[in-house]
């Protein structure tokens, strides 16, 4: 029974193989020396007798890195196996510090996939907008007055910079706020933005699934409130 020696690279097996061959061909040159032949014609005479050298090599090679590639699986699970048993005689031993471990591991997963979610949702997936790569948002750099390099853009700022940058297609202001709704039942205290007209059929080119977008006479000084 071969011993196990951990994976095997391409290259190890390559060595192995080259070697085996080298030890048969090595058997056949002393025995045909022993038999009278000189060195170089029992070298020639074991190279044909052995056959086409080069196929035997790659065959040899392609079983070898399976044959490992089995022992590798198979110590991989007779590792988790042991693992195993071990923690259930552990657990048997002291339940009560095996629950102490099992709370903390799944505090501690619980709180990554929290966190992990929150990436997700913010970095990782793409605004569920059309083009979202093409969504921007337009700072003021301050830092000459001693302000902050993000700052908020004055409207008129905003206007200034929509018509003079061509890249942009389309542009729109925003503004959070926390608004209270009432009417019927309690008041509740909900989640709400100050946008112009232009924010949802321009900017995010989106249209309200009830109702209708802002209209340009609404996004006037003085005009008609509208929600």
């Amino acid at each position: 029974m071969s011993q196990w020696q951990g994976p095997l690279g391409p290259e190890d097996a390559d060595r192995e193989v080259d070697s085996e061959i080298r030890f048969h061909l090595e058997r056949r040159i002393e025995a045909l020396v022993r038999s009278g032949r000189s060195r170089a014609e029992a070298e020639r005479e074991a190279l044909r007798r052995f056959g086409d050298v080069e196929g035997v090599r790659m065959g040899m090679r392609k079983e070898v890195r399976l044959r490992r590639r089995a022992d590798t699986r198979r110590h991989a699970w007779d590792g988790v196996r042991l693992d195993a048993g071990f923690a259930f005689r552990q657990w048997r031993r002291n339940p009560g510090f095996t629950a102490l471990v099992t709370l903390t591991l799944a505090l501690g997963i619980g709180a990554a996939t929290a966190v992990f979610s929150v990436v997700d949702h913010v970095l990782l997936r793409p605004l569920p907008f059309p083009a979202p790569d093409q969504l921007a948002v337009l700072w003021s750099d301050v830092r000459e007055r001693g302000g902050p390099q993000d700052e908020w853009l004055s409207y008129a700022n905003f206007l200034d910079a929509v018509e003079m940058t061509p890249g942009i297609e389309a542009g729109a202001v925003w503004g959070g706020f926390n608004p209270t709704l009432t009417g019927r039942g309690d008041p509740q205290a909900i989640a709400g933005a100050v946008v112009t007209h232009g924010m949802f059929s321009r900017v995010l080119k989106v249209e309200p699934m009830l109702g209708r977008a802002f209209a340009v006479e609404e996004d006037q000084p003085g005009g008609p409130n509208a929600a």
